[in-house]
């Protein structure tokens, strides 16, 4: 299998609106799932750096296939004591941290402190209306690819340290 357990979940997004927030949890930790309208896209790319606390963490966006829209997916965890912040408030209508006044733009970006970094995204892609969230694409592929070779009866393999081989088994 291709998949590690816990760490691949798929959500039917299809009814989601365009401007909406769900909130589930994956990997046992809690996330975000937002899809975003073209005017919300176009509005917080015109953020400058200036505006942004955190300018190295970039969001983890996709394209979604149904509804012209994008999707973001990314941690329900405040970056700065771990609590949850709610959705739809403050200055930016993305995330508002009530216990310490963190605020998050829709994008996850880390507006106000005393959190100091974006919430972090989480990888994810969209097909037909159905969320397909994993840690790494395929983490469980070989890094190695191997032959047996019929005549000499041995196997061979190229990989990270490269052309190799043994003989007989």
């Amino acid at each position: 299998s291709k998949i590690i357990r816990d760490s691949y979940k798929e959500l039917d997004i299809s009814e989601l609106p365009p401007g909406e927030v769900l909130q589930t949890s994956w990997n046992g930790e809690l996330i975000f799932i937002r899809r975003l309208t073209p005017s919300e896209v176009q509005q917080h790319e015109a953020a400058t750096p200036n505006q942004l606390l955190d300018n190295e963490s970039k969001p983890f966006l996709s394209t979604a296939t149904a509804g012209n829209s994008t999707m973001l997916v990314c941690s329900a965890v405040c970056t700065h004591l771990g609590c949850i912040p709610v959705p739809y408030l403050g200055a930016y209508k993305g995330w508002v941290c009530l216990c310490h006044g963190s605020v998050f733009d829709k994008y996850g970006r880390v507006r106000q402190g005393p959190a100091l970094r974006n919430l972090p995204g989480i990888n994810n892609t969209e097909y037909s209306g159905i969320l397909c969230i994993e840690e790494m694409v395929f983490p469980n592929e070989p890094s190695l690819t191997y032959y047996f070779n019929e005549v000499e009866k041995g196997f061979w393999g190229f990989g990270v340290l490269g052309f190799w081989g043994f003989g007989e088994i």
